[in-house]
């Protein structure tokens, strides 16, 4: 792939027209790299809208310091406050609902069936939905109903379903430390400031859940009641590249010293490089790295029974 100058020229003058025509915004910034490139967007090419716009940073209670001595980096090269948002820190969020394992939507179906009292039966639907009629959703899940190639089956995990039969954990699993811990306090600082526009740093190119939830760069008004506005949407990595050049961009520590491609949230057991995350944190923020063990060492210790699962019944 080559440097698509015309994207960069195109994001750059919708960023033009939605600054313009709204009248409280609100940036998410991560310290990460995308975001670092939507800041330098914004601070150097329209600093005349910087009146009106919010920079703010969701803590969730397990960050590098290599993250927050960057937020601090952002705000005196660029004159900006960054506002510390900080809700139900992750450690709490896990202890009281479960750990994240494999993906957010297994985690979320798993916990559905979990609250039911859920046993790890091989049984076909019907049966398993007499079982448990107030769970329809998680028994569709775990039966393979929503289709043969449905991303909603337990099967979209090729050998998940055999993996839980035979080990039967008791670990408690889920979803929520996402939307509690970091989700949830970026919606409320949203509605304190009353934003009518949000901006966030996804990328179609990263792939995952995330390539299929958008069709465009920017939605209308959400059930927030604010636009969504995805600058980088369509960006690929030598764009990205091509523009953190010729904007004398410095990304953190993570990036410029560690090696990570992307920070994510840390330690999440979602990560598709997990394992070399953590050997990473070990080696440069061992503090983390045992916050880390300690909040989701249950969910890495299955996801490795899993991996080797998979391997000897190949």
């Amino acid at each position: 792939m080559s440097v698509d100058y015309a994207r960069i020229e195109n994001t750059l003058g919708k960023f033009a027209a939605y600054l313009a025509n709204h009248d409280s915004i609100c940036v998410s910034v991560s310290g990460g790299s995308d975001s670092d490139i939507i800041v330098n967007i914004i601070c150097e090419r329209f600093r005349r809208y910087l009146h009106k716009i919010h920079f703010a940073f969701a803590n969730t209670g397990i960050e590098y310091r290599a993250t927050l001595r960057h937020l601090d980096d952002l705000e005196r090269r660029y004159g900006i406050k960054i506002e510390r948002l900080m809700g139900v820190p992750i450690p709490i969020a896990v202890r009281t609902f479960g750990v994240p394992f494999v993906s957010k939507q297994t985690s979320e179906y798993l916990q559905r069936l979990q609250k039911h009292d859920f046993k790890y039966e091989d049984l076909p639907f019907e049966e398993l939905w007499a079982k448990y009629p107030q769970c329809k959703v998680g028994v569709r899940f775990w039966t393979n109903d929503w289709g043969e190639k449905s991303r909603f089956n337990i099967n979209w995990q090729p050998g998940l379903k055999e993996f839980l039969l035979s080990e039967k954990p008791e670990t408690r699993f889920s979803a929520e430390c996402c939307t509690i811990s970091k989700k949830k306090v970026l919606t409320e600082y949203q509605h304190s400031i009353h934003a009518d526009l949000y901006i966030t740093g996804e990328r179609k190119s990263e792939g995952g859940a995330r390539a299929g939830a958008h069709k465009s760069c920017f939605e209308h008004s959400d059930k927030h009641g604010m636009d969504h506005f995805m600058p980088l949407w369509f960006w690929d990595d030598e764009t990205k590249a091509f523009y953190k050049k010729v904007g004398g961009i410095q990304y953190s520590d993570c990036y410029e010293v560690w090696g990570l491609k992307r920070t994510g949230c840390v330690g999440c057991p979602f990560a598709r490089n997990l394992e070399s995350e953590l050997k990473l944190m070990q080696q440069y923020e061992p503090g983390c790295y045992k916050l880390c063990q300690h909040v989701f060492g249950e969910s890495y210790e299955l996801q490795r029974k899993f991996k080797q699962f998979k391997e000897v019944n190949k």
